[in-house]
């Protein structure tokens, strides 16, 4: 008798969805309905195992924002322009665009043509941006709390998540000296073994030959050996990370 009920709820639910209900009929995607003609109800009845089937149907608005890249929500950003010349608000896009310092966009809002930039969540960013912008010369800014896109998190798929073995092996390295002429090179580092007695190697960087001492996988002990460099005499050294 349970199971009879449930039947019979579960009809007029979709006999309202496919019949009665007009509305909701016009806006049903025609993959739903035909779920709907050709399922039998004691079998979805006994498959989800609920008096109350819930059917979700994503249409073509919603589909298109689970395609962005972003989010929206509520933030800010600088604006840089207000009026109603089109061509004026691209001119002052195109500029800001070529500074490269974050995402630039025209709004249209009732007859004025925005142009902001950056997207911020908290206003100590957009603050940040406002120096930069002055910086470049760009004076006649403000910031708007607005809705701004936030990026969704992405995660890669594990066949493309590099293993250990393909990231860089980076180590640590004093550099004592650098010039464009190797024979100044090989006479420095002539002289700093013959000095300090470390052993120390020449690389070609583009047009430079950089003279290097030591080859460290943690941070703490090249720093050490770099201040015991320094008080050998070589007080310029400096730290810096090489790629094998």
């Amino acid at each position: 008798m349970q199971k009879l009920t449930k039947t019979y709820f579960l009809i007029g639910i979709i006999s309202f969805l496919l019949g009665g209900g007009s509305a909701v009929l016009g806006q049903m995607r025609s993959e739903l309905k035909d779920f709907l003609w050709e399922k039998d109800f004691d079998d979805l009845i006994t498959n989800y195992a609920e008096e109350i089937v819930s059917l979700r149907d994503a249409g073509d608005f919603q589909k298109r924002l689970e395609m962005r890249s972003f989010n929206e929500s509520s933030g800010y950003r600088i604006q840089t322009f207000a009026g109603s010349n089109v061509d004026n608000a691209r001119k002052m896009a195109e500029n800001l665009t070529a500074l490269e310092l974050d995402s630039v966009y025209i709004v249209e809002d009732e007859g004025l043509f925005k142009v902001q930039i950056g997207n911020f969540l908290e206003r100590l960013e957009s603050e940040k941006m406002l120096d930069q912008l002055r910086f470049k010369g760009i004076t006649n800014t403000w910031i708007v709390e607005t809705t701004i896109h936030v990026t969704k998190p992405t995660v890669a798929p594990p066949d493309t998540i590099p293993s250990k073995k393909e990231l860089p092996s980076l180590y640590f390295a004093i550099q004592l000296f650098v010039t464009k002429d190797l024979e100044r090179a090989n006479s420095f580092l002539a002289e700093y073994q013959r000095k300090v007695g470390d052993p120390a190697l020449i690389i070609q960087s583009g047009e430079f030959w950089k003279v290097l001492s030591g080859k460290f996988t943690q941070e703490f002990l090249a720093r050490q050996r770099l201040e015991e460099i320094r008080n050998s005499g070589y007080p310029d050294a400096w730290l810096t990370q090489i790629s094998p």
